[in-house]
């Protein structure tokens, strides 16, 4: 009895104690709730500043004109 009494609370200590859902290395944790994914084609650098001036912030790891889709 006793030894199960031991499993259990030392199963418990490991759920508490145990990791937690990021942000605990000391890394601020950024996070996106309300915001909307666009994915667009720029065709020329006017609208690439046009997505910047709407306040798109680049998802992507790359942002150019043509070719790829680029997300904001």
């Amino acid at each position: 009895m006793t030894r199960c009494l031991t499993i259990l609370v030392l199963t418990i200590l490991a759920a508490v104690a145990g990791p937690s859902s990021g942000g605990d290395d000391g890394e601020r944790v950024t996070r996106y709730d309300n915001h909307r994914l666009v994915r667009a084609w720029p065709q020329s650098a006017d609208q690439i500043e046009k997505l910047h001036d709407l306040g798109a912030m680049l998802l992507s790891d790359h942002e150019g004109i043509g070719g790829a889709p680029v997300d904001y």
